[in-house]
């Protein structure tokens, strides 16, 4: 239920005076006039002054509840909540004092967010009366960590239907679905699903060997590696490693998943193919900073041995964690003072503003290196993940290095066929089996039964592709005694992988399944003849090669252009945990290696890479660093590639250490500030992305600009060059379309010095749509060095990229209240072309216009090709068109009614065109149909009403009663004949077994289909019960709770009968206690937990009780009830006892019996269930052998009609917008009230937090008017329903109170924003005080702040009560800029 938060649409309403406001209720009634079928038309013909009267809505980039939370099946919800304040200075200013001020600021809001959030839990208990202490409501919601330092956030559980709650705090920027984040499977094993290559080193590939030659080690730089761990213990990394943290296990011991902790778990070994231990982070660890300690010849280098090496676990068993844990690491390391962080590691949400991404983007803020792994999801384009996606990454792509994959010739008698090596043990040891004779031993796919009674030591092993890894197949037949295996094709073709050195591994080479099975028809003619491979040739590739398993950008929000740069990462040696390869008992490091493939491995390179550039280059940026490695790198090879594969190239370590020159590109890129509103800053980068270009009637032009610094100290010469690609499929031919891109051919910079070039692109309006990219080569006078800078430029049609609806359906009826209420939905948009203004227009079914909803304020500052939100795109409510030239819109804001129309988006463009976006939409006030195949209420049931069924939400049978429902909205008929990709499971249906709070969640099948199965120990000792609540995609809900109560047949319980239907107030009823399967009863006593809506009148026997005492001649004697009260309830315990009246003994009665009849009374009736009853009761009865029976005790719900309405919510005003936890709202001078129609006020109480309540409002058929009066604020205004008729009676009802933003800066409370406004603030610059008028945001001084607000909503006109008054601009020569210079 979103109720409080409405950062997103800033709704600008006006104030009126209290005798026009009254006046407004006896206007008569406008004349009818015809309305335009062209909503285009009708927008034409409004002025200014009418457009002002209208919501204005300001969109947000991105989200505010992640969009996948929405459709979360869980109960339960993982979530990374964002807070206001951001963890970034807005200025330049890095003082201690600013920074510890930040700091404690953080932490404040983040305590203030915890105690929120208990007081609105508990709120929400209060209303249902629950008896559920403080401790167990907060515990509905559970805070796992917090950060502070680049995140300022909390990642928590929290039910899924609460997520909502979160924004009643008052200060969540944004909430994140905590994503899983893992790593890919050929990371976890020594598969590789690259081409065939072999692994010679990469560090002289990239220049690093001659680095190390020249002591370039890394001396003096903190890496951090944020993955699986690592084992420290290994020789060649024990020397490195400094320390670290592990957020899995929440220690200081970073150390891989084990074997030990698996067997301590109990968790299974592998899942899905995925090992419980891991070795990843040491794998990556080693590639960084390995030093060749161990005793053994193929012992590691790193890239930067000298480093100091810290480890932060943050994925766990299997190679799994989540985006909070990443978000830890990325906190502590920065907080350790790490220069260089490595990521290889991501989520698959490719957006340059998810939570991991904005970590990243804080933490290069403060200085650290970000290297990232683009990940392993290629060839596909836009399959990068985050946070590679993240603009201030170095992302990472994945590419080989010149590979030596030999070739031999095998032969069995007279067969001869080729081979290719796949695989090898460490070393080069396929050598010592050429030209020698081998046995050959066929052992099938090679599982373990294959070699049952077979015999392959010393042998060679002829194994076919299938069923089980290559990995297995190799490493067993190395463990049977085999000295090379031969793998042959299951399916025509080659076998595409290649396995790299590894311990634990024979030579192994593969061939095609044509020649296998030639081989396989000899060694049956002739089993024992023995086979050799020969003819050896070496075959050496080029390298540089992009692996196909690379991710692909571009960004998808934003088009930027990734990776970065691509590294070496096909078959990477590296360091394993002693554990991979030697599990066995005691300790061996000889083993501790083995080969990987995945951006992972390609990342550390990079990271090696950019601490060798901080040792070389202690004062580079970020950015420099960045800007270094992309200059200097090389082209791949082996096709042509686009900039959105490969990035700049491939790095080259040398030329990124000694190059004298930085071309860095002045990008910008977006950011959100502590507000959540996009905001600016630079990304300084070495990567030109233009972004997406709409079409328009002119040629497209944009210019950015380039620093060139020459850090030699001598002048250079620079010559430039374009290099436009054209590749089929992927980019178009700039020369064929007269796209250019234009920058100095010459360029002179002097030594130790920098100048700034203009890189100018031109898009002829008729260019042929679609992707132009390629690379400015920038080269020196000598042609010593050449820097290449990636440029790509998307080219559209004008107008929307889309406009997308979350929901076609919504309920404006607030009556009909629930906690999952939703009257309204989200709406996302992306533009292709500026706009001028955009509208948003409902029409009926036949496009005729019916009203407007709102119109976009601040259009100029949108970018193109980027995702906006508007959170309350559409909720319902209008001004109606009325076709009067004059006054063309109704006065007010009015539901729209039940039905089917069309909202329509309307852009008008910068080029003066008009676009429109058509979106169906339903108001569905109508709840969803509910049907059971068993009855509500008790259930009495035996064993023969079990069966056995399928349970759909895991997939196992049970022997249970089972209960079929199905649920059925004809909305979603309607929208699936539109067009929609809808059926029945888009309802909810949620259970609530013996608890307040939801229980499960059933999801309805495509028809509508649902079940849930009670199984018999569920109420084999005692009865359970199970209610039943059920909305639509509209959220419109049932207002009753159907009820299972399932009970064992025969066992005792008892009953609390209500004699009426209906209740109100000052009306008595009767409600009987019966017990029922009674043995031998002689006594009885009920307590019920009794709202305090009902006063207790009297007690007295039931009939049948009457009647069976005048038969039986007994004396029945009813106790004097005992009451205790509280705030909520009264406890109130009746009993009765019956005896003979001869003998004076207890009397037993059998069966179901009616004992007492207890009459109640309604005295309050604030009560807004369409069903009520008790909060709890209880019973119990005894025998004539003084045996007493506990009685489960289940009473009758009845209709509660109520006279009086209450109204509760929060208000916003946009200056004291309830997110400064330190201002006590109720003391602001803000009034809140309801008026009826004959001018009778309802004041509103209001506390601390801005929550306000009015309550004993008459329930009457009429609207009243809701206005809230924030000084400095528009007044608002609204008509609101607050009865509901059931069965042709008007009842009360809880008003949840919805209502818009209003707009800062009307001082003087004329209904306009305007220069006197701006003087009144301005004349009283600096003035200090409580409750200044001119204080718009009431923190006791006047300045700026305040003054902002009326510049930002000046000339702005009350939309919600019309005004005569026109806004004035300006008095003489006083304008807002000359009264702004007043602020200094």
């Amino acid at each position: 239920m979103f109720t409080r938060r409405k950062k997103v649409l800033n709704v600008m309403v006006t104030s009126v005076l209290a005798t026009s406001f009254l006046a407004s209720y006896v206007m008569p009634q406008q004349k009818s006039y015809a309305i335009s079928n062209s909503a285009e038309s009708i927008l034409k013909e409004l002025t200014e002054e009418q457009r002002q009267s209208i919501k204005r809505l300001t969109p947000q980039e991105g989200f505010i509840i992640d969009p996948s939370l929405l459709s979360l099946k869980d109960k339960t919800a993982n979530v990374i909540v964002e807070l206001k304040t951001s963890t970034i200075e807005e200025t330049q200013s890095k003082s201690k004092s600013s920074a510890k001020d930040k700091k404690q600021k953080i932490r404040g809001e983040q305590e203030f967010f915890k105690q929120r959030l208990t007081e609105l839990f508990n709120e929400k208990a209060s209303k249902q009366k629950s008896n559920k202490t403080f401790d167990q409501q907060a515990s509905q919601f559970n805070i796992k960590q917090t950060f502070e330092n680049v995140f300022n956030g909390m990642a928590m559980t929290i039910p899924t239907n609460e997520i909502n709650t979160l924004l009643q705090t008052g200060v969540v920027k944004r909430i994140w679905k905590d994503n899983e984040v893992r790593l890919p499977k050929n990371e976890l094993s020594t598969l590789d699903k690259s081409a065939g290559k072999t692994i010679p080193p990469a560090l002289p590939h990239i220049g690093v060997d001659r680095l190390h030659s020249e002591d370039l080690k890394g001396q003096g730089i903190k890496v951090g590696v944020l993955d699986t761990g690592i084992d420290y213990n290994h020789p060649d990394l024990k020397d490195v490693y400094k320390g670290g943290y592990d957020f899995v296990d929440d220690d200081a011991d970073p150390m891989e998943s084990t074997p030990a902790d698996q067997k301590a778990s109990g968790m299974p070994e592998s899942i899905d193919g995925t090992s419980f231990v891991t070795e990843h982070g040491t794998h990556v660890a080693g590639t960084i900073a390995s030093n060749p300690k161990n005793d053994v010849e193929y012992a590691m280098t790193g890239v930067a041995p000298n480093v100091d090496l810290y480890a932060y676990r943050v994925l766990g068993p299997y190679g799994s964690g989540s985006d909070s844990g990443v978000i830890a690491g990325i906190e502590r390391a920065v907080e350790d003072g790490m220069d260089v962080i490595n990521l290889s590691l991501g989520n698959n949400s490719n957006h340059s503003l998810s939570a991991t991404s904005i970590a990243i983007n804080n933490a290069a803020l403060q200085g650290v290196v970000p290297v990232v792994a683009g990940g392993n999801a290629g060839p596909n384009p836009g399959t990068l993940g985050s946070p590679g996606s993240s603009p201030l990454a170095i992302t990472v792509g994945a590419s080989d290095v010149p590979t030596d994959i030999p070739t031999v010739t095998t032969s069995l008698g007279d067969i001869s066929v080729p081979n290719t090596l796949m695989g090898h043990g460490l070393g080069k040891d396929y050598l010592n089996i050429i030209d020698k004779d081998y046995e050959v031993v066929e052992v099938g796919i090679g599982t373990e039964e294959d070699y049952t009674n077979k015999d392959v030591t010393g042998k060679v092993a002829l194994i076919a592709r299938g069923d089980i890894s290559f990995d297995e197949k190799i490493r067993r037949a190395h463990e049977k005694g085999a000295v090379a295996v031969l793998i042959y094709n299951n399916v025509e073709g080659d076998i595409p992988y290649f396995l790299g050195e590894n311990y634990g591994y024979v030579p192994t080479f593969k061939m095609l399944q044509e020649d296998g099975g030639k081989l396989l028809d000899r060694l049956k003619m002739n089993p024992t003849e023995t086979i050799k491979l020969s003819d050896f040739q070496s075959n050496m590739s080029t390298g540089d090669v992009l692996a196909d398993f690379s991710s692909r950008g571009p960004v998808s929000n934003n088009f930027d252009i990734k990776p970065d740069v691509v590294a070496p990462g096909v078959s990477t040696l590296s360091t394993v945990p002693e554990f991979i390869n030697s599990p066995e008992e005691g300790t061996d490091y000889s083993s501790g290696y083995a080969s990987l493939s995945g951006t992972s491995m390609a990342t550390p390179h990079v990271a090696g890479v950019a601490a060798l550039l901080l040792q070389s280059h202690p004062g580079y940026t970020v950015a420099d660093v960045k800007a270094a490695l992309m200059n200097t790198a090389d082209p791949l090879k082996g096709r042509i590639y686009n900039v959105n594969e490969v990035g700049a190239g491939r790095v080259d370590a040398y030329e990124a250490v000694h190059n004298t020159t930085l071309v860095e590109v002045q990008n910008k890129t977006i950011t959100l500030d502590q507000d959540g509103f996009k905001k600016e800053i630079a990304d300084i980068s070495g990567s030109l992305p233009y972004g997406s270009i709409a079409q328009s009637s002119e040629d497209q032009k944009r210019t950015t600009s380039i620093s060139i610094k020459n850090l030699s100290g001598e002048k250079e010469t620079y010559h430039s060059r374009v290099e436009f690609l054209t590749i089929d499929g992927v980019s178009k031919d700039a020369s064929k379309s007269g796209v250019t891109l234009e920058l100095p051919s010459t360029i002179e910079v002097n030594g130790n010095d920098s100048i700034n070039i203009d890189a100018n692109l031109m898009i002829p309006n008729n260019a042929e749509f679609g992707i132009y990219q390629g690379y400015i080569h920038i080269e020196n006078e000598s042609k010593t060095a050449e820097y290449q800078i990636p440029f790509h430029v998307r080219y559209s049609t004008s107008g929307f990229e889309n406009v997308t609806f979350y929901k076609h359906a919504i309920t404006n009826d607030l009556s009909n209240y629930h906690p999952y209420i939703e009257p309204f939905t989200p709406v996302t948009f992306k533009l292709n072309s500026q706009m001028k203004t955009m509208d948003v227009i409902v029409s009926d079914l036949n496009g005729k216009p019916i009203g407007y909803y709102g119109t976009f304020t601040n259009m100029e500052d949108l970018s193109v090709d980027t995702e906006y939100l508007i959170f309350f795109g559409f909720s319902g409510s209008v001004k109606y068109f009325t076709g009067d030239p004059n006054n063309p819109l109704s006065r007010e804001y009015e539901l729209l009614k039940e039905g089917k129309y069309i909202v329509s988006y309307i852009g008008t463009g910068v080029d003066g065109k008009t676009y429109k976006v058509d979106n169906d939409m339903v108001i569905d006030n109508t709840a969803p149909k509910v049907t059971f195949d068993k009855k509500t209420g008790i259930n009495e049931i035996t064993n023969e009403d079990l069966t056995t069924e399928n349970n759909p939400m895991d997939g196992k049978d049970y022997h249970a009663y089972w209960v079929h429902g199905n649920v059925y909205d004809d909305t979603i008929d309607y929208l699936k004949s539109r067009g929609h990709d809808i059926t029945q499971e888009a309802n909810k249906v949620y259970a609530y077994q013996d608890s307040f709070w939801p229980t499960a969640e059933f999801f309805p099948t495509a028809n509508g289909d649902f079940k849930f199965g009670v199984l018999p120990e569920e109420y084999a000792n005692y009865p359970t019960s199970i209610r039943m609540y059920t909305y639509d995609i509209a959220t419109a809900g049932n207002p009753t709770f159907p009820e299972f109560t399932i009970i064992n047949k025969g066992d005792k319980y008892a009953t609390f009968n209500t004699s009426s239907k209906g209740v109100s107030l000052g009306s008595e009823f009767v409600n009987t206690f019966k017990v029922n399967n009674a043995k031998e009863l002689t006594s009885a006593s009920i307590t019920a937990d009794i709202p305090t809506y009902y006063k207790f009148v009297d007690v007295k026997p039931s009939k049948q009780l009457e009647d069976l005492a005048k038969k039986n001649n007994w004396t029945i004697n009813v106790a004097k009830p005992e009451i205790i009260a509280s705030t909520w309830s009264n406890i109130s315990t009746f009993g009765v006892d019956i005896s003979d009246k001869k003998t004076k003994l207890p009397v037993s009665i059998n069966g179901d019996v009616n004992l007492l009849d207890i009459n109640l009374k309604v005295i309050d009736d604030h009560n807004y269930f369409v069903e009520s009853g008790f909060y709890s009761q209880e019973s119990s009865y005894k025998t004539n052998d003084g045996t007493k029976f506990t009685l489960p005790t289940y009473a009758d719900k009845f209709k509660f009609i109520s006279q009086h309405s209450m109204l509760e919510g929060y208000y916003h005003g946009e200056a004291v917008n309830l997110d400064n936890y330190d201002m006590d709202y109720s003391k602001i001078g803000t009034k809140v009230y309801v008026v009826d129609k004959k001018g009778k006020k309802y004041n509103a109480s209001i506390i601390d937090r801005g929550w306000l309540t009015i309550t004993d409002i008459p329930a009457v058929a009429d609207d009243y008017t809701l206005v809230v009066d924030i000084p400095g604020h528009f007044l608002y205004t609204k008509k609101i329903k607050i009865s509901k008729t059931i069965d042709g009676k008007v009842q009360g009802m809880y008003y949840d109170m919805y209502m818009d933003t209003t707009a800062a800066g009307d001082v003087n409370k004329d209904n306009v924003i305007d220069i006197y406004d701006a003087k009144l603030v301005a004349n009283s610059a600096g003035e200090t005080g409580v409750n200044l008028k001119e204080d718009l945001n009431k923190d006791g001084v006047v300045d700026i702040v305040d003054f902002n607000y009326v510049e930002k909503n000046f000339m702005s006109i009350n939309p919600y009560f019309p005004t005569s008054i026109k806004p004035v601009e300006k008095t003489g020569k006083l304008t807002l800029e000359e009264l702004k210079k007043m602020f200094n």
